[in-house]
């Protein structure tokens, strides 16, 4: 059995954030001065304006004490049917974040410039020799139609709010990510996994290992009650991780525990 295990760190502040996000310097309807505006008045503390195969440095623009600027760009694969052909089979999207201070040192290439373009990844027919020998690709592919801004953030906690803070912590998995809910608190105690979180109607535990893993708390009336809910472990889960769900199917995420 998983010896007691918290989902966040006990020390530390939560600061909300959003990580995807575009304004006019690509497809965005928001200039960057707009989109940060919005983003704090929203009560955001840090921001990753993702431009389309550009990279943007804003900090020295509109870093504050109680606000920043992760420095980024979101970079495109594209998929032709064939070469010579204007067809797009498939674009797919690789989102990328500066790293920490100690990750931009060990770097073995130059760092991206503000306002430097990356020229997309172009591939004909397959996406690799790995697909064609029988192997599996993946990435990331974005459809529909959404809010420009303020939709889904994550919350960090780190002990300050600082570029390497954020992203040491964000690699670190001390963060959840949600469209609504707030996660005060999970994790494992005493062979069960607990969740504390806002007013929702459901908490889902979700375990992996075998079918029908976990469990749901249900409130029975369609109201935001639910606070707390527990789940005890019967020691065969390789995984757990929980969802707080309110009446709307606004979703808090948590990262998971492995077992």
């Amino acid at each position: 059995m998983k010896k007691n295990r918290l989902g966040f760190t006990e020390k530390g502040n939560w600061y909300k954030g959003n990580l995807h996000s575009h304004t006019t310097n690509s497809d965005g309807k928001l200039t960057p001065l707009e989109a940060v505006t919005a983003y704090k008045e929203r009560g955001y503390h840090f921001l990753c304006l993702s431009e389309h195969d550009l990279y943007t440095d804003y900090r020295n623009n509109y870093n504050t004490e109680e606000f920043i600027l992760l420095p980024g760009l979101e970079a495109s694969a594209i998929l032709f049917e064939r070469e010579g052909s204007n067809l797009r089979k498939q674009v797919h999207h690789i989102h990328g974040i500066l790293g920490t201070s100690q990750m931009q040192k060990d770097a073995k290439l130059p760092g991206l410039k503000h306002l430097e373009g990356l020229k997309p990844e172009i591939y004909y027919g397959e996406w690799d020799s790995a697909r064609a020998s029988g192997n599996l690709s993946t990435s990331l592919r974005e459809r529909g139609l959404f809010p420009d801004s303020g939709g889904g953030y994550i919350c960090v906690k780190a002990e300050r709010l600082s570029h390497d803070a954020i992203i040491e912590n964000i690699l670190a998995g001390n963060f959840y990510s949600s469209s609504g809910p707030t996660i005060h608190a999970w994790g494992i105690r005493e062979g069960s996994v607990f969740a504390e979180c806002s007013p929702v109607n459901r908490i889902n535990f979700i375990a992996g290992n075998y079918v029908n893993a976990g469990t749901t708390v249900m409130h029975p009336e369609k109201e935001d009650v639910l606070t707390k809910a527990t789940y005890h472990l019967t020691g065969k889960e390789s995984y757990v991780r929980v969802e707080c769900i309110d009446i709307y199917g606004n979703t808090a995420w948590s990262n998971a525990i492995f077992l």
